[in-house]
C-alpha cells in the first residue's frame, strides 16, 4: 500500500480558491477541512497538467463536487479516479459558477498517494 503524503491547501480571507498543491506523481484520495467555513455546501477543484495551469475537474456528467458540513472538521474520501493525471489541485469553496469567498483564511488538508 502505498504511503500517503498530506499538503495544505489554503484559502485566504475574501477568496474562494485555494493556491496550489503539488502532488509529486501523488493521485487525491481524500482532503480534510476545517474546523469553520463560510456558507459553503459543496468542494469544487482545479486540476493542472503542468503545475501551472487550472482548469475546473468535471466527471463525465458535471462539474466534480463533495458536500460538506460547514460546521465540523471532516475527512472526505474521494475518487481518485477522478484526479488520476492531475500533477497539482486546488480546493474551491462553492461551485466554479457560484464560488463562495471565506470570511477567514481556511486551510484543507489534500490526501494524496
Amino acid at each position: 500500500m502505498a504511503r500517503a503524503g498530506y499538503q495544505n491547501a489554503v484559502i485566504a480571507n475574501g477568496q474562494s480558491l485555494s493556491g496550489p498543491v503539488a502532488l509529486g506523481g501523488g493521485v487525491v484520495c481524500g482532503i480534510i477541512t476545517p474546523a469553520a467555513l463560510t456558507t459553503a455546501t459543496a468542494l469544487t477543484f482545479q486540476v493542472s497538467y503542468d503545475g501551472g495551469t487550472f482548469v475546473d475537474l468535471h466527471n463525465e456528467s458535471a462539474e466534480y463536487s463533495v458536500t460538506v458540513d460547514p460546521a465540523a472538521s471532516w475527512y472526505v474520501r474521494l475518487s481518485k479516479d477522478v484526479f488520476e493525471g492531475a500533477q497539482a489541485v486546488r480546493v474551491r469553496t462553492g461551485s466554479g459558477a457560484s464560488p463562495v469567498s471565506q470570511g477567514a483564511a481556511r486551510t484543507f488538508i489534500v490526501v494524496y498517494t
